[in-house]
């Protein structure tokens, strides 16, 4: 299996402060204030501008960008990013793996129920957003916590045979994304 490369992410610091300036003027975006909205897509919206940048590699026809995993100091935590298919043929996720993780599956938040699916299709040339609130990969029975700073080999899997590995950082993330270990 060939090895994917990743980009270095800018520093923590400097996208927080590029998050700031994009966003002054607006609301605040502060956490609590965000779990009591009644509307919780104008409030996802405003958490999502501030989503931590990951990982970022091209494996094949696949294009993965800003991969990343949230802290944890329980043993369950969740993986997100962007994945497109810039193949002429259709996919699916199918499955993923990460050492140390006992159990990884796909899961996708419908009315705020997060529920277990076999597979994400990704149409040719389409995009598949993985992010809290709806379709990520969970990651269950974790031998030790995520921690801030680290990495974790994250390898997905698609219906076609083909499988993609990507280093990807462990991020501080606070929204309530309906996992209660962090």
């Amino acid at each position: 299996m060939k090895r994917l490369t990743t980009r270095k992410a800018l520093p923590w610091a400097a996208v927080a402060l590029a998050a700031g300036l994009s966003l002054s003027g607006c609301a605040s975006g502060d956490s609590d204030e965000a779990a009591s909205t009644p509307s919780p897509s104008a409030s996802m919206s405003q958490d999502m501008a501030m989503m931590p940048e990951g990982a970022s590699a091209t494996e094949g026809d696949f294009e993965l960008q800003n991969m990343w995993a949230k802290e944890s100091s329980l043993d369950m935590s969740a993986a997100f990013g962007t994945i497109t298919n810039n193949a002429d043929e259709d996919d699916a996720l199918v499955g993923a793996s990460a050492p140390g993780v006992p159990t990884v599956e796909l899961h996708e938040t419908v009315d705020g129920v997060m529920q277990q699916v076999e597979s994400f299709p990704i149409p040719a040339g389409g995009t598949l957003e993985l992010k809290p609130g709806a379709n990520h990969i969970m990651l269950m029975g974790l031998v030790e916590p995520l921690k801030v700073g680290e990495t974790l080999e994250l390898t997905l899997t698609f219906e076609s045979g083909a499988t993609a590995t990507i280093e990807v950082p462990i991020e501080p993330f606070s929204m309530d994304d309906g996992h209660s270990d962090s």
